[in-house]
């Protein structure tokens, strides 16, 4: 008989080890002068609980695990292209993710900007059991965009989406046979930037990232052999503190 590469325990972990942090993370959405640099690392624990259900109508089809990362580490660094247009590149577990950063509202009380980015990333996993060791090779896509509000009193937020497409397959399996996993990220934060003079600056950062609508779906090279699908939920939490650099 012929197996595919995921039960539903690899789905599991194919879909937490895969969640992305794209949330503010650090940013706000006040802008760098032209030729101006900033550059942030965050520092959290992220803790996700996913839910995968193989069948909605019958009981007891329901899987739920819950990870926690810790430390999960990211970082960013955003270049002034003018006044109001930035060049973002942010570092997650999704990949390198550019992007642009377009201020809307700025030099008031309130500073606005939109944030549109992808990332690409590519990764080996390893799930282990007492009885076997089995390596993945995992390729990651993430598109979408986000919202960044902040305040000169140091306080901001964001909100946002990303659509993420994670596929992985067994090197060693010498078949054609791997796994798919679709998520419609929703994304908020909210922080607060404390200034430390000389450019320096410290974020308490809280962000939440809820996958809706998911799938996490086996691939087999047999067209004959039937192709399994679970709907897929996830919920990550993610406090974090960001350090920051800037030569505004």
């Amino acid at each position: 008989m012929k197996t595919l590469l995921l039960s539903t325990t690899p789905a599991l972990f194919l879909a937490t080890a895969c969640i992305p942090h794209s949330a503010a993370v650090g940013q706000t959405a006040a802008p760098v002068a032209a030729g101006g640099a900033e550059v942030g690392m965050s520092i959290g624990v992220a803790q996700t609980r996913l839910t995968v259900t193989s069948d909605p109508d019958v009981p007891d089809t329901e899987d739920t695990t819950s990870q926690t990362h810790l430390p999960s580490v990211e970082s960013n660094f955003l270049y002034g292209l003018t006044d109001k247009l930035g060049l973002n590149l942010h570092a997650s577990s999704a990949g390198l993710q550019p992007g642009l950063k377009i201020g809307v509202v700025s030099g008031g009380d309130i500073d606005v900007a939109v944030m549109p980015a992808f990332a690409v990333g590519v990764f080996k996993a390893t799930d282990e059991d007492s009885d076997s060791t089995d390596s993945f090779d995992t390729l990651t896509f993430l598109a979408g965009g986000k919202v960044l509000v902040s305040s000169k009193s140091g306080a901001y937020g964001a909100l946002g989406y990303d659509y993420q497409r994670t596929s992985m397959d067994d090197p060693d399996s010498g078949a054609d046979d791997g796994s798919v996993l679709t998520l419609h990220h929703l994304t908020g934060a909210l922080g607060y930037s404390i200034d430390l003079g000389r450019g320096f600056s410290i974020r308490p950062e809280m962000a939440v990232l809820y996958g809706v609508a998911g799938t996490a779906a086996e691939e087999s090279s047999d067209p004959g052999f039937p192709i399994d699908e679970d709907d897929v939920d996830s919920l990550t939490l993610f406090p974090n503190l960001t350090l920051s650099v800037s030569t505004n």
